[in-house]
């Protein structure tokens, strides 16, 4: 029930490391009250491919009106993330305004974090940590203490705006 939320998804790797992934760990998702957090849990040496056209990440492939979102002490580390709006950690974040049945506030926290010899392509707006950065005036982003190092970034427009080693728009 996207209205109510499906409470909060907390996963601590404890250090654990995930080799091989072919798709992102989350997929996201339309949820008021609900939530993911992740924490101590590196990826490292996949071939990440997202079909989502919101957007695409390693952890999480897009934020759609989540009140909770918390990565901490995650590492992405030589692997490539190709996608819509991409970025090394999460793909697409965004609150929710709709006067009916809103707003629904999104505060995304990435905190000792880090990105480090990806390949992050996309065919929109594509950054090291985030490639779309609140698509909408109710979200919220602390990013602390985090590293982007030694990657490459990509964007297949023709204009090639909205490319950037943090967040890419």
């Amino acid at each position: 029930d996207g209205y109510h939320g499906a409470g909060v998804v907390t996963i601590d790797g404890n250090g654990a490391t995930i080799t091989n992934l072919k798709a992102p760990l989350f997929a996201g998702g339309f949820a008021g009250a609900s939530g993911i957090v992740i924490k101590n849990l590196t990826i490292t040496d996949s071939q990440i491919v997202s079909t989502n056209t919101l957007g695409s990440g390693a952890f999480i492939e897009s934020v759609d009106s989540m009140p909770n979102i918390t990565l901490e002490n995650c590492t992405l580390k030589n692997s490539t993330i190709t996608g819509s709006r991409t970025g090394g950690l999460i793909g697409w974040t965004a609150g929710y305004s709709n006067v009916s049945d809103g707003p629904v506030k999104t505060y995304i926290t990435i905190r000792d974090c880090t990105v480090e010899g990806n390949t992050i392509m996309g065919t929109g707006t594509t950054g090291g940590i985030i490639g779309l950065a609140g698509a909408n005036d109710w979200t919220y982003h602390i990013i602390d203490n985090t590293t982007v190092t030694n990657n490459r970034i990509t964007c297949s427009n023709s204009d090639n705006k909205g490319v950037a080693s943090i967040v890419g728009t």
